[in-house]
């Protein structure tokens, strides 16, 4: 199984939601992988986007955490 998840009987609030638009290949990757594992195609997307924004947090070349910490005010102001 890919995850343990506890299926509470009240919701857990979630102020910050995000809608993920995926293609029909996607959406039937994701719903064998629900139907193989039995875990919710919610967890597996919260799971796999967590897993890589560690990842990327985590790289050793120049993190983009490193990137966003080291690039000055202007930098941040031109981007918008």
């Amino acid at each position: 199984m890919m995850t343990q998840f506890v299926h509470y009987q009240n919701k857990q609030p979630r102020d910050n939601r995000r809608n993920v638009n995926l293609n029909d290949s996607e959406t039937m990757l994701f719903d064998a992988m629900s139907r193989i594992t039995g875990t919710p195609i919610a967890i597996i997307i919260r799971e796999f986007a967590l897993r890589h924004a560690i990842r990327l947090i985590m790289d050793t070349d120049q993190s983009i955490l490193d990137r966003i910490m080291n690039t000055g005010a202007p930098e941040h102001l031109q981007r918008g």
